[in-house]
């Protein structure tokens, strides 16, 4: 890995050098999708999960811990940069550059890692995330429809992050998108107010989440590589696309003699939900090509000839079978999850027990409040009754 770490973290991460030697050597493209998104692990579930759980804490835990607890706490300091894994030279030299503006990427891991696991809650693959620096483990590094909303989700999230950071003010490198700022429009309003600068933050997503590929030559891109970069621009441009006028009226009384407008982005839930939509109708391309680009599997049916939007998710390969659990290849199974024995969506229990059957458990909950509130009114109506 090409980040340099500091001595204080050396004997720390002599686990992670040996993992990364017996698992052979992973592409530094692959590594970077998702290693750096530790941060937002670290700084968010890995520490909630630690404190109300301590009996459950490894070495490895503890480790992990330990250096999250130091990486957070150099924010945002020079050195932090070259302490984040997984980060190709490009991205280290784009963070020292813009220590202020590399805080946010901590932002958007934990909005990725929580958006994801928000939208993929009811499905056979949750989302699951372990207690390392792969955060998604082999999921991130593989070609099939979870990598590819992996992909997408992270560059998408580095933009939100980046650009309401810009518009809170906090960040001296951008502020509001005021371009469209003049006269009043021929729908009788005037652009003013703080637009998201959505334009500085797509650019700051292109370099840094694409960076693992475009250091390579074009003609030394994989099919592979073509892959994840289609999906990261697809994440970017779900919110690029869904930005949406904002206004607010000025007058007396209410009235709206003069009405400003301005830009703003959907909120991330949003975009993850258009992103999971993307995600259920993404798009099987071929791995051998004459040329390195991305084309639709040959099914043998019209579809085929159907382009391939900017907005589609692409994936090379089929999903694993996430009903079972498979330690080697990072898939923890479906068995203890909770079930819907009455919907028909992908949380019903023939989906989601792969059809092991499943265990009925009725709870009763007493409301106390309520039962409060029906003795009183007994006690009350006792109280009323004549006396004979």
């Amino acid at each position: 890995m090409p980040a340099v770490y500091g001595p204080s973290l050396s004997s720390q991460l002599i686990w992670l050098s040996l993992w990364i030697t017996s698992a052979g050597q992973i592409a530094q493209s692959q590594a970077g999708l998702a290693t750096w998104m530790y941060v937002g692990l670290a700084a968010s579930s890995m520490h909630t999960q630690l404190n109300q759980q301590p009996a459950t804490v490894t070495t490895s835990n503890w480790r992990e811990a330990r250096r999250a607890n130091e990486i957070i706490h150099t924010l945002p300091n020079l050195d932090w940069c070259n302490n984040i894994p997984g980060l190709v030279d490009h991205q280290v030299a784009l963070c020292k550059r813009n220590p202020e503006v590399f805080r946010q990427v901590t932002t958007a891991a934990r909005m990725a890692i929580a958006e994801c696991q928000n939208q993929f809650r009811l499905e056979r693959w949750n989302c699951t995330t372990m207690n390392d620096s792969t955060v998604f483990g082999k999921t991130a590094i593989k070609g099939n429809r979870e990598t590819a909303f992996i992909a997408a989700i992270s560059s998408a999230a580095v933009v939100h992050s980046i650009v309401q950071a810009c518009s809170s003010g906090n960040l001296a490198e951008c502020g509001c998108d005021t371009r469209r700022e003049g006269p009043l429009s021929a729908d009788g309003f005037k652009w003013s107010g703080c637009s998201d600068n959505i334009e500085y933050g797509l650019e700051f997503s292109r370099l840094f989440n694409d960076a693992p590929e475009d250091i390579k030559r074009r003609d030394a891109r994989s099919i592979r590589d073509v892959m994840h970069l289609h999906n990261k621009a697809a994440g970017r441009m779900i919110i690029q696309r869904n930005m949406k006028k904002q206004c607010r009226c000025h007058g007396v009384s209410g009235s709206c003699e003069t009405k400003t407008c301005w830009m703003v982005m959907p909120k991330f839930y949003e975009v993850g939900k258009r992103l999971k939509r993307q995600y259920d109708h993404a798009v099987w391309v071929a791995k051998k090509s004459a040329v390195i680009k991305l084309k639709r599997r040959d099914r043998g049916t019209k579809s085929v000839r159907k382009p391939i939007k900017r907005i589609d998710l692409v994936f090379l390969e089929k999903s694993p079978n996430y009903c079972k659990s498979n330690q080697k290849r990072g898939i923890l199974g479906t068995s203890g999850r909770q079930c819907n024995a009455t919907s028909n969506g992908s949380d019903n229990c023939k989906q989601l027990c792969c059809g092991r059957g499943h265990i009925v458990r009725s709870i009763i909950k007493l409301d106390k409040a309520l039962a409060t509130m029906t003795q009183r009114k007994r006690m009350k109506n006792r109280e009323s009754q004549p006396i004979s």
